[in-house]
């Protein structure tokens, strides 16, 4: 994973980040791919958060959003995680719908296996708010560029009304996946700054890894 080694360059303004860097490590050279999944409704800051990430650990990063359709998105995943051996994925996910996985594995030549570290807003009223005003700023940004009316950008809605139901529907789906970590994005009905929730990403995956390797240990043990 040389992109990881690249990434020590900046390194020093986040103390964990090697810490993860050298759980990531442990899957070089084998047929398990880590894959950091940051999920959630839209409009939280998931893509200025994988971004972030992305940056900080040299690791990159996809989105469902960088393509116009699932096979695309899961072309350009594959091709990263081949060439990097680990990838960070910005997508909503709140169904528990895992299909995406076994689909991704079906590109690879070889049998493949994937560990996945999932990290999910805390969801509240505050978080809703907060979701719906960011997509009306990303609305009225989108329509000063004239983008807005592009098919593919359909899901920020036109109307305040439109977001709202929008994001209501993705969250009638939510269902709790097993070993997520959750972040807390806004404090006191306040989104929280991108420091603060990157730090707080940072945590969270920090805490995946390690239960991961607690429990490897005490598989191995057995």
């Amino acid at each position: 994973m040389d992109h990881l080694s690249e990434g020590q360059n900046i390194l020093p303004q986040w103390g964990m980040d090697q810490d993860i860097l050298r759980h990531l490590r442990r899957w070089e050279d084998t047929s398990i791919f880590p894959i950091i999944l940051l999920g959630g409704p839209s409009g939280i800051g998931k893509t200025t958060q994988a971004r972030i990430m992305s940056r900080d650990l040299g690791i990159p990063y996809t989105s469902h959003d960088l393509h116009g359709n699932a096979y695309d998105f899961l072309c350009h995943l594959a091709r990263i995680l081949e060439e990097h051996h680990c990838a960070i994925v910005d997508r909503v996910f709140l169904d528990g719908n895992m299909t995406w996985i076994e689909n991704l594995k079906s590109m690879f030549n070889e049998p493949i296996d994937v560990a996945l570290f999932p990290i999910f807003p805390v969801i509240h009223e505050a978080l809703v708010e907060v979701a719906v005003q960011n997509m009306e700023k990303r609305t009225l940004a989108l329509e000063a560029t004239g983008y807005a009316e592009e098919p593919n950008r359909v899901k920020c809605g036109k109307t305040l009304e439109h977001r709202r139901k929008i994001l209501q529907k993705q969250l009638e789906c939510v269902q709790f996946i097993p070993r997520a970590a959750h972040v807390e994005i806004t404090e006191k009905g306040v989104q929280r700054s991108v420091a603060d929730t990157a730090f707080a990403y940072r945590e969270a995956l920090s805490g995946l890894l390690h239960q991961h390797a607690t429990s490897s240990k005490k598989r191995k043990r057995y």
